[in-house]
């Protein structure tokens, strides 16, 4: 038998990396599975009893594996509670992140910027943002109201009302919301705009993957027009709730923005033969490229501000910013670096690679 782990989280998060273990025999490595829920104790889960996380300090082991999508929390409960050292302690990409650290240590180009983020790596579990700052929102208490005549749920960005689907328990607004200040913290790698490059007064802004809209929202006050673009139903309900003060200048759109006009698709350059945009912003999964070549001759004719993720792929950025620097367009990126990783590409056992959150460009 080699290392001693304890897994600690039962939920979807857990349930993966289960999978994940068992397909690749690693799952005698495992000693024994914990989680913070009292109901949970005593209970059985795949072959293991599930067990109070007290049994950390009498148990031996090499590694507790935290096996819950927002770690960090756990991460410093583990040091400042049972004393466990940050070297015994990782969450579920702790393979991947051997094969990044390792992957990184073998080339000799590596920037003065990356060099910084792998310290980090190798110091903490990886995790999207490899940084200190999302540290601060750990803890950061969330009021989440009631609106009861529309009996759906919202907290205040930017002193607005954001809705949310209203299938959404209170937690799963607080966790979302968290990691939406995350993502657009000062120093994060996703945030859109920055000090010199923002969306002006009187703009005609097209927010391309608008989902909860805060993107839209800390712009809406300055704005002359809005397009939000959402193909989720889920968003829509929540979207025009979010907006209903603001109905007269902003259009909500429930389509695909991709490269072909059908009857659940719709292109950048169809759109503008009804209003000019003059920034545009795209945060979709990883169809952004698709998304701009629909807009060739829009973005090729005209000088727009750009806001375009680039995260999802790896070669994301190289790709989009080529094909926008022959449209004329100078290309920038923000700060920082992300670490893109779904439970997709940990069960395809892929590579991690550290990679640029968004390009913000215009000519």
């Amino acid at each position: 038998m080699g290392e001693r782990w304890i897994i600690w989280g039962t939920g979807q998060v857990g349930q993966a990396l289960y999978s994940f273990l068992e397909k690749n025999k690693m799952i005698e490595n495992v000693i024994a599975v914990v989680d913070k829920n009292q109901k949970k104790w005593g209970m059985i889960w795949n072959v293991y009893t599930v067990q109070n996380p007290n049994i950390i300090e009498r148990e031996e082991f090499d590694k507790v594996i935290i096996a819950v999508g927002a770690w960090r929390g756990i991460y410093k409960y583990l040091q400042n509670e049972y004393g466990v050292p940050y070297e015994k302690i990782d969450n579920y990409k702790f393979i991947h992140r051997k094969a990044l650290l390792n992957f990184y240590d073998e080339q000799n180009n590596n920037s003065e910027k990356l060099r910084k983020q792998l310290k980090y790596i190798k110091e903490h579990p990886l995790d999207f943002f490899n940084d200190d700052f999302p540290d601060k929102y750990i803890d950061m208490e969330i009021k989440v109201f009631h609106d009861t005549m529309r009996d759906m749920l919202y907290v205040f960005y930017c002193g607005k009302k954001m809705y949310f689907p209203r299938e959404y328990t209170e937690e799963q607004v607080i966790q979302y919301y968290r990691q939406i200040l995350v993502e657009q913290d000062l120093l994060s790698p996703h945030r859109y705009q920055s000090a010199d490059f923002s969306v002006a007064e009187d703009e005609v802004v097209l927010d391309i993957g608008a989902a909860e809209g805060n993107f839209s929202l800390e712009i809406i006050d300055k704005v002359k027009k809005l397009y939000l673009v959402e193909p989720d139903a889920g968003w829509i309900e929540a979207l025009r709730c979010t907006f209903a003060p603001y109905i007269d200048k902003v259009c909500i759109v429930q389509k695909y923005i991709t490269d072909r006009n059908d009857e659940k698709c719709i292109t950048i350059d169809e759109l503008a033969k009804k209003e000019l945009f003059t920034s545009i912003k795209m945060d979709i999964e990883g169809a952004e490229i698709a998304a701009l070549k629909g807009g060739k001759k829009t973005l090729y004719d005209n000088n727009i501000k750009l806001f375009v993720c680039t995260y999802h792929k790896e070669d994301a950025f190289d790709e989009i910013a080529s094909w926008l620097k022959c449209c004329g367009y100078h290309v920038s990126a923000t700060e920082g670096y992300m670490v893109f990783l779904t439970f997709e590409n940990l069960e395809k056992n892929l590579l991690p690679k550290l990679v640029k959150g968004v390009i913000q460009a215009e000519k």
